[in-house]
């Protein structure tokens, strides 16, 4: 594996330890105590790390092939 694509991998490693962190706090109770501005920014920053790491996917994917 070539460094940029082994940075792309730690990336999508690190990324994913963050969304699945969130997504535990989002289904939490002290969630549900925040505001709801504060709850949609926070489910909209949930959305966009799915979203990136949907990419980081798609690029790992093209490494191999």
């Amino acid at each position: 594996m070539q460094s940029h694509e082994q940075r792309v991998a730690e990336e999508y490693f690190e990324l994913t330890k963050k969304a699945k962190a969130l997504y535990m706090f989002l289904a939490g109770k002290t969630f549900e105590t925040l505001d709801l501005d504060e709850q949609e920014l926070l489910k909209m920053q949930y959305y966009s790390m799915m979203v990136y790491s949907g990419i980081l996917q798609k690029r790992i994917a093209k490494f191999s092939s």
